[in-house]
């Protein structure tokens, strides 16, 4: 080995000695040390030899060293340590520790700086590579601004980021393999240890972007849907609603188009389509709610109408072909009405059931107003007959007949009356005759006319009593 120092003393011979004692003589065959003369005479110069340029050397100085560099390429061959050649950097490595080492007057401590300088280097080299796979792999962290990255993308990046650490470790201990071996292990455990906390944080960071994104879409779905002014046919909802669904499910799937992949993805999908289900049947509850207002609203108007429109207002009995007409015309109008106010629901399946109820409700209100008709007539046959009584009992009165007077006449007389008062009723209510309450007051009728009668012949007894007893005094 040759040990390069500027000239400080002679000490050759010493150094000589003290090099075939040290440990690493199981290195080294022999020391040759090679005396330099002084290189510069500026002091400056001689305090850093790094600012001296080749002009500012002392020519003894380059005599030298140039003497030197010969011999070494006259001598030079391949180290050897445990029968495996020292490569260029281990040798170099050595060089620098026993230059410091001389420098500072001591061999005795080269073995321990070696170890000391090659665990410093290892631990170095080890260093700077995790920095720089952490340099590499923050790349694509920025490329994706810290968000969520599509998990096969990063095992890749890792790969890669982890090759060129790899190759970085390699040159940086560039010709110490055992070192380099030794390295190699742990720095792949870093980086492992580090990919795997970096692919946890990946996946929390997808799942937080596609429930985001889910819950996004939800709100967005909805608000379309609110959009929609309530009722509708439904047929109509559902086109609308296919639509929005496809339109969310397609921003979905572009807005997480990185992370299809994932599990998180499929799942966030499949919940998706879930919450526009649930979103579908609120809305299509929310319509039909509002068809069903809408059809009330239609029905109670046509009720209303037809009920407007038949109502006996002056109270005067119809005749029957009178009162189907205004019944007819009103129930066409008001179906009318509720097929105009129901448009919207034309489609349903409610419009059928809601127009029964319009059927069954007119329906209804025709009966009554049928019976209350009824009622009509039979009071004004009522009010007839209660008003021909009292005319046939003034026709009939003494006023009229003169009493007593023989049965016969009598009888012909009150029949007269009472055929009168009978013509008189029929011609007067002779439109109802075909109705029970037409006969049935014709009937009371003529049993109150014959009360009458048998009135009038009681008085006819009296009056003849009266004249016997006053012909025949007691």
């Amino acid at each position: 080995m040759t040990v390069l120092w500027t000239n400080r003393h002679n000490m050759n011979d010493g150094l000589n000695h003290i090099a075939k004692s040290l440990i690493c003589a199981g290195i080294f065959d022999s020391v040759d040390c090679h005396t330099l003369f002084i290189p510069a005479v500026q002091k400056h110069l001689l305090q850093d030899l790094s600012q001296a340029q080749e002009e500012d050397l002392t020519t003894d100085y380059k005599l030298d060293r140039d003497a030197l560099f010969q011999k070494l390429q006259s001598k030079l061959r391949p180290k050897e340590k445990n029968s495996r050649t020292i490569s260029g950097a281990e040798l170099a490595s050595l060089l620098r520790l026993l230059v410091a080492a001389a420098n500072e007057g001591s061999l005795s401590t080269i073995p321990g700086r070696w170890r000391v300088f090659i665990d410093g280097l290892k631990e170095s080299a080890r260093g700077d590579c995790l920095v720089f796979y952490d340099a590499e792999m923050s790349i694509i962290y920025s490329k994706y601004e810290e968000g969520p990255i599509n998990a096969t993308k990063l095992q890749l990046w890792h790969a890669s980021a982890a090759n060129r650490t790899v190759a970085l470790l390699e040159q940086l201990l560039f010709g110490l393999d055992d070192v380099i071996n030794v390295s190699l292990v742990g720095l792949q455990k870093d980086m492992t240890d580090r990919f795997v906390k970096a692919q946890d944080v990946n996946q929390k960071k997808i799942q937080i972007k596609c429930t985001e994104v889910q819950r996004r879409m939800e709100v967005e779905a909805e608000s379309w849907l609110d959009q929609i002014v309530l009722p509708v046919l439904t047929s109509e909802l559902e086109q609308r609603y296919r639509e929005i669904r496809s339109d969310i499910v397609e921003k979905f799937r572009s807005g997480l188009s990185e992370l299809h992949d994932s599990d998180y993805f499929l799942t966030s999908l499949d919940q998706l389509q879930n919450s526009l289900g649930n979103i579908h049947d609120t809305f299509l509850l929310k319509n039909r709610q509002a068809l069903e207002k809408l059809l009330e609203k239609a029905r109670d108007s046509a009720i209303g109408y037809f009920r407007d429109n038949s109502r006996n207002v002056d109270r005067i009995p119809r005749l029957e072909a009178e009162l189907q007409r205004v019944l007819n015309g009103a129930e066409l109008e008001a179906f009318a009405v509720y097929e105009r106010e129901g448009s919207q629901a034309n489609e349903e399946s409610l419009f059928p059931a809601y127009y029964s109820m319009v059927k069954t409700g007119i329906s209804q209100l025709k009966q009554m107003l049928v019976e209350e008709n009824l009622q009509l007539v039979h009071s004004a046959c009522e009010g007839t007959a209660s008003e021909l009584v009292r005319k046939f009992r003034g026709n009939t009165g003494p006023s009229r007949i003169a009493l007593p007077l023989n049965e016969t006449d009598l009888n012909k007389k009150l029949e007269v009356e009472l055929d009168l008062m009978l013509s008189e009723y029929s011609q007067i209510n002779g439109p109802f005759s075909s109705t029970d309450e037409y006969k049935d007051v014709i009937k009371t009728l003529k049993s109150r006319l014959l009360l009458v009668c048998e009135e009038r012949h009681k008085d006819n007894v009296e009056a003849y009593t009266k004249e016997v007893l006053l012909c025949h005094p007691l």
